[in-house]
């Protein structure tokens, strides 16, 4: 679905460039094209958690944006006179959206082998939950909330912003490194296995996007515990 509406917005949008007269429909055509791009763009993020035990977080993105994206289609064909509660709606679950679309692409690293980045990733969810609620809340209020006197509001609201963005800038790329540092790595572990349960492994680990080894040991944390985890990255 992600692919196919960034293909249909792409041809659409270079079609519509290249046939001349820049009149109302073709304006219009062309705002369609770019909400079903961002819807894709979105879409995409959303559905790297499909598999995961966590993929319902990805289908709740998908529903948000989707919401989102038929609301600007209205908007835009309707000349913007709908009601002006479907503006807010509009502005709500678009925030929302694009909040879950970036948190599925962060909870792949709740699994990391590191507790560094485990402990700092729920950090990171609560900054993105906590800017999108505030964000929300002054959308769905249409500013009522602050206020005029939301200076203290709006300050807080940046400085989340900045530190959310920082982690969410840092955190992949601590992720990388950190995996090869990692205490496990320092011991080996052979294992014989019979060849019904490897093949299982293996097209389990490829179901949830993981490599064999990653998955195997992911598995065995979880039976150990998280404690567990904790004390032997110490």
């Amino acid at each position: 679905m992600a692919i196919a509406s960034l293909v249909i917005a792409a041809v659409i949008g270079v079609v519509m460039i290249l046939t001349g007269d820049a009149d109302e429909v073709r304006w219009r055509i062309m705002g369609t094209t770019l909400v079903v791009g961002a819807l894709g763009i979105v879409a995409l993020a959303d559905l790297t958690l499909v598999g995961r035990d966590v993929g319902w977080v990805g289908w709740l993105g998908v529903l948000f944006a989707t919401i989102a994206a038929g609301l600007a289609i209205d908007s835009i064909w309707s000349g913007g006179d709908g009601p002006e509660f479907l503006f807010r709606v509009l502005s709500s679950t678009s925030i929302v959206a694009v909040a879950l679309a970036l948190t599925c692409l962060l909870l792949p690293l709740m699994s990391h082998r590191h507790r560094i980045v485990r402990r700092l990733l729920p950090v990171e969810l609560g900054l993105i939950a906590a800017t999108t609620l505030m964000l929300v809340l002054s959308a769905a209020t249409d500013g009522e909330i602050p206020g005029a006197g939301g200076d203290w509001y709006w300050r807080m609201f940046w400085a989340l912003l900045i530190l959310a963005v920082l982690g969410a800038v840092v955190l992949p790329i601590l992720g990388p490194m950190l995996r090869g540092q990692s205490p496990d790595a320092s011991t080996a572990l052979t294992v014989q296995l019979p060849i019904d349960l490897v093949d299982a492994i293996v097209a389990r680990s490829a179901s949830v996007g993981r490599s064999p080894a990653d998955y195997v040991i992911d598995t065995v944390r979880a039976d150990l515990g998280e404690s567990t985890v904790i004390n032997a990255d110490d």
